[in-house]
């Protein structure tokens, strides 16, 4: 007799994703969310002389169970600059922020500050931590000048202006350079008195900022400490040059659908990023005309993929297809009609059939949800959100392919089922036919399903790491692996009695093969879909 194989690549397949799943979960040290912790949580400067930068170092600290990620950091003023040491914090570790207010920025002038430093994370409780900055800038050598001074804002309607202007009211240079600037251009093309919303005084202007932002799909390394909304066609980031916002203004409206200009630095400007919410933001020398991004992105339209913010509604339909094409997986279905076939051969009841049909279903939801926080804690870990997202769907192709072969040509090597030494398991435990023994036959089952179907899995999981927050991630993966055990909750609901199970059982035998080539083919679209407009 020939020996029985112990290790197939389906197995072996497995047996790499619960290491993965492992790995994750100690990467992660604790289960719950990252918390942020400013010390000191407001920084005093007292007396600050005007000749030259000052900078200061606080703390940052983690003090939540889980990890914790710096997604953006801004401030309400281009003189004051903030740096973090590390982005990545594990539960209980700190680094250094390091925070430079430079009062040469407006030009030596006396008088107290208020600046605030933002910090966002993916904390649900703070997702965005402020740091207030307090001092008084005094002339060097006790010369006196003029304090900083305190304009004016506009308060018209919003709802009938166009332009809206986020910015720190303290801080003169960014308002003149927006009536300087900005104004002159916007006047002679008929726009009309912008919306001045300062968001130090008023933090709810803050709050509406980010989330404009964040509705537009403006990423955090984007967004400055000045604001300027012209509709929500062109987003002005900081003193971004008066050719580059003219030359917008002119531009045909088919040119873009939405561009953001970065430029958040108010002295020794090198250069500033454009970006039309298409491929990757640009960067370019100050003097250099943004027509030149323009014909990058005519020439490159076709190639460019679409923003991932600004597709991210396009996640959920794409969530809910793929995750009800991995439950068309024939050896789950095998497995649960063997299961109930058998119950009823012991003359178990229909409501006690329902009852650990629901508890194994459930367990696989539960298996295959570990097995996708794992993969997004392993990808956090890596960094490489875009990159695993990409392997994840040349992995759905390849599966895919394998499915088709299956189709055509069963006779070769490599299948995508249950590995041969899982099934007398999983049968010894599904055949105790108690509640507890149906919840640890459906959680091996679903670990041991995922090298029929996982590759769709590992694309989705790395595409919501790359596109959404942690907690906006754990919800969707939620919705795929409801969708993902549909097609066997449907089963379950259609079975109440032996004959209803036996035709069911005849056509999924018969089917089988048809499955798999349907599964394939949908495996190596949603794989191609994946590539060509999510990463």
């Amino acid at each position: 007799m020939a020996r029985r194989r112990l290790f197939t690549p389906a197995w072996l397949l497995a047996g790499l994703l619960i290491g993965a799943l492992l790995a994750g979960c100690s990467a992660g040290k604790a289960q719950g969310p990252g918390h942020i912790q400013l010390s000191p949580p407001e920084l005093d400067l007292g007396a600050i002389p005007n000749t030259g930068p000052v900078s200061y170092t606080l703390k940052v600290q983690n003090v939540g169970r889980g990890w914790l990620e710096i997604t953006g950091i801004s401030t309400s003023c281009g003189c004051t600059t903030a740096e973090i040491a590390r982005q990545r914090l594990s539960p209980g570790e700190a680094t250094d922020l390091v925070v430079t207010f430079d009062p040469q920025a407006h030009g030596g002038l006396t008088g107290p500050i208020l600046r605030q430093v933002y910090i966002r994370s993916n904390d649900p409780e703070t997702p965005e931590a402020v740091l207030a900055l307090r001092g008084t800038v005094v002339a060097a050598g006790g010369a006196h000048q003029d304090a900083l001074p305190q304009p004016a804002v506009l308060s018209p309607d919003p709802l009938e202006n166009a332009v809206t202007v986020y910015y720190n009211r303290a801080c003169a240079d960014c308002l003149t350079y927006v009536q300087e600037t900005v104004l002159p251009l916007l006047w002679e093309r008929g726009y009309p008195e912008p919306v001045y919303k300062d968001y130090v005084n008023e933090p709810a202007n803050r709050g509406e900022l980010l989330a404009r932002s964040d509705a537009l799909g403006v990423p955090p390394g984007l967004q400055s400490h000045l604001t300027v909304f012209i509709g929500d066609r062109i987003i002005l980031e900081g003193h971004v040059p008066q050719h580059v916002v003219a030359d917008l203004l002119t531009t045909p409206p088919d040119a873009f659908d939405r561009i953001v200009v970065y430029q958040d630095r108010m002295i020794g400007a090198r250069d500033y990023t454009v970006w039309a919410f298409r491929g990757e933001p640009q960067t370019y020398p100050l003097d250099t005309p943004v027509g030149e991004y323009l014909a990058y992105l005519q020439a490159h339209r076709e190639h460019l993929p679409a923003s991932p913010a600004g597709d991210r509604r396009a996640l959920l339909p794409l969530v809910l297809i793929t995750g009800f094409l991995d439950g068309l997986n024939p050896c789950a279905f095998a497995v649960l009609l063997f299961f109930i076939a058998f119950l009823f051969t012991i003359r178990r009841t229909v409501s006690s059939i329902w009852a650990m049909g629901l508890i194994y279903v459930a367990a696989i939801y539960l298996a295959y949800f570990l097995i996708g926080l794992g993969l997004m804690q392993a990808i956090l870990f890596t960094g490489e959100h875009h990159l695993m997202a990409r392997i994840g769907s040349w992995l759905v192709i390849v599966l895919g392919l394998i499915n088709v072969k299956d189709y055509f040509f069963p006779q070769l090597p490599i299948h995508l089922r249950i590995p041969t030494i899982a099934h007398g398991a999983i049968q010894d435990w599904l055949k105790r036919a108690t509640y507890p023994a149906a919840a640890v036959g459906g959680f091996l089952v679903g670990l041991c399903t995922f090298p029929c179907s996982g590759g769709i899995y590992v694309a989705i999981v790395g595409l919501l790491t790359a596109r959404t927050t942690y907690w906006q991630g754990v919800g969707y993966l939620g919705l795929y692996n409801l969708m993902f055990v549909l097609p066997l909750l449907l089963i379950l609901a259609g079975v109440g009695n032996r004959r209803v199970l036996h035709r069911i059982r005849l056509v999924e035998q018969s089917s089988r093969r048809w499955v798999r080539l349907a599964t394939g083919l949908g495996m190596i679209v949603i794989g191609a879909v994946i590539l060509i407009w999510f990463v």
